[in-house]
């Protein structure tokens, strides 16, 4: 049997979701596939973003491959959305030939094209290169007129659309560009029992938190997250609740933004913003309730973990991803993005009895398990064979 080679390529300058995706994808291929001469694993290393995993890939048998000197991946601007925007654009032209030379020695592989997809999209295209797109849809799905252009133009090589959920699927397809055998749900890999159950026993350092009632918050500091409403609704949660402390992990640019908030709203010993954490099991794992306040996400894995780690889900019903993950409410507490609010939706939480709440939960994680790693691997592989 021809050894299959599969790139990834997944470009990035700051923690976010699809990071984790990406590795677990790679180490479920490597976990289920038969053999490891069966599938030939590559992840492009764009500017030294991958480097702090190399030792984990290098574990599960993956090639790190170099485009840059990764030591510049340091001095790289990435703080502000202005900044991020300017260095994608820098890569973008300064890897175009980098980027078709490597692809012309390896042809006929596999490339699953997560993030800055346009650059592999237009090299593989306008060169003509023997190599098999799998483009996997990363975020909301807006209406941009380049990017539709774009995809128009690698329709030929793109042989597959991957998507996190149902609701995204649907998106697509309403774009009408790609066939509809062609694009395909696929969840993202976020469950690992194993790792998770050891992970969420960890000590947390400060020992004040497990004293606290607290709610949970899990992700970047960015408009998308909206943890300024979280914050704010904590300030009228709180007065009614004063047992209740909020705790948000994640970094992000507005950082400055949302302390200057909790200072005017004199939370400081009430609301604590922990920066990005390895590991959020952990704090899920004692949290009393997790919410997620976002504007959109696809699908939402933080809802995800909170949810294995038995935790009650309170989030806003945004596209695209909660209302499946927590089928429809039925799993969780879903409010209005507009016309509801945090509050209400603590307040209903409140009153909620505990053997309700363990119905809840367990409606919920009835309703992950495709997050699995093994349930991703079958639908990728049966894609990574049909091309």
């Amino acid at each position: 049997m021809k050894k299959k080679k599969i790139l990834y390529w997944s470009p990035h300058l700051t923690h976010i979701g699809t990071i984790n995706s990406v590795l677990n994808s790679v180490k479920a291929l490597r976990t289920y596939s038969n053999t490891d001469n069966e599938i030939d694993i590559q992840v492009i290393n764009l500017f030294g973003e991958w480097s702090n995993h190399k030792v984990l890939l290098g574990q599960i048998n993956a090639t790190l491959v170099n485009f840059f000197n990764p030591k510049i991946n340091k001095f790289i601007p990435r703080n502000s959305f202005l900044k991020s925007r300017f260095s994608y654009l820098l890569f973008f032209f300064l890897s175009i030939f980098k980027l078709k030379n490597f692809l012309q020695l390896n042809k006929s592989s596999i490339m699953i094209i997560h993030l800055l997809t346009s650059l592999p999209i237009l090299v593989v295209s306008f060169f003509d290169l023997d190599i098999k797109l799998v483009l996997r849809i990363s975020g909301r799905v807006r209406k941009n007129f380049v990017r539709n252009v774009i995809w128009r133009i690698g329709k030929k090589k793109i042989k597959y659309v991957t998507c996190p959920s149902e609701e995204t699927r649907n998106e697509i397809m309403k774009l009408n560009i790609f066939d509809e055998n062609k694009v395909i749900t696929l969840y993202d890999p976020v469950i690992e029992p194993k790792k998770i159950n050891k992970l969420k026993r960890d000590k947390i350092e400060n020992n004040n938190f497990l004293e606290k009632k607290y709610i949970l918050g899990v992700g970047r500091l960015t408009n998308q997250k909206n943890f300024l409403e979280l914050i704010e609704s904590f300030e009228v949660i709180s007065k009614k609740n004063p047992e209740y402390i909020l705790i948000i992990l994640g970094e992000g640019e507005e950082r400055n933004k949302l302390t200057n908030r909790i200072k005017s709203l004199k939370l400081e010993n009430k609301v604590f913003l922990l920066g990005f954490e390895q590991n959020v099991y952990k704090y899920l794992y004692y949290a009393n309730v997790f919410i997620s306040s976002s504007k959109y996400e696809d699908p939402g894995a933080s809802i995800i973990q909170a949810i294995y780690c038995n935790r009650f889900v309170i989030s806003s019903n945004c596209k695209n991803g909660p209302s499946e993950i927590l089928n429809s409410g039925k799993g969780g507490i879903l409010y209005d993005p507009v016309n509801g609010s945090i509050e209400e939706s603590f307040e209903k939480f409140l009153k909620i009895n505990e053997v309700t709440k363990k119905k809840y939960i367990i409606n919920a994680k009835k309703n992950i398990l495709k997050y699995s790693l093994f349930r991703h691997y079958k639908a990728l592989i049966k894609i990574i064979n049909k091309v």
